[in-house]
This record gives structure tokens, sequence and C-alpha cells, in this order.
């Protein structure tokens, strides 16, 4: 699955990038009654839109990838907009 921050958060105050702090936090949880894993990847970090772009991959517990596994997820940034007089 690929996940895009600009699908979820409200960024239209969002200018430039550097507005949000480094590093972003993004934690999913599978939701299932087999073991399974969940892991991710960062595809894109840019300073336009989409702005943060994550692949989350699912795994079996023989290591094979595990289609359909749904998640919750939580994603956290700092955010810091600078003040010019």
């Amino acid at each position: 699955m690929i996940w895009n921050l600009a699908d979820y958060a409200c960024l239209s105050e969002i200018t430039n990038l550097d507005q949000v702090l480094i590093p972003i936090t993004f934690l999913a949880t599978p939701i299932s009654l087999d073991p399974v894993y969940i892991t991710t990847g960062q595809l894109s970090l840019s300073v336009t839109a989409p702005y943060a772009v994550l692949k989350v991959m699912s795994w079996d517990s023989n290591g094979k990838p595990a289609k359909g596994v749904e998640f919750s997820w939580h994603y956290r940034s700092q955010y810091h907009q600078m003040i010019v007089q």
C-alpha cells in the first residue's frame, strides 16, 4: 500500500517542508488474528505535494508477502512556523 500524507493531513498552511521538523514518525500496527508483520519505507519527502509518501508492506510469519492485511496507523511530526516581522 502507498500511504500519502496529503491524503490525510490539512497541509494548506505549509508552504515549505522546512516547517515540518524531521524526523517524521509513522507507526503501523497490523489488525489480524494471524501472525503478521508490517514494515514501512519512505518513497519521497518533498517540499511540494505529495510531501511524504510511504510504502507499507506486510509479511507473514514465514517472511512471505501477506496481501490485504489491514492496519491502524499513527503519524507524527513537529511543525513550526517562523514569524517574520
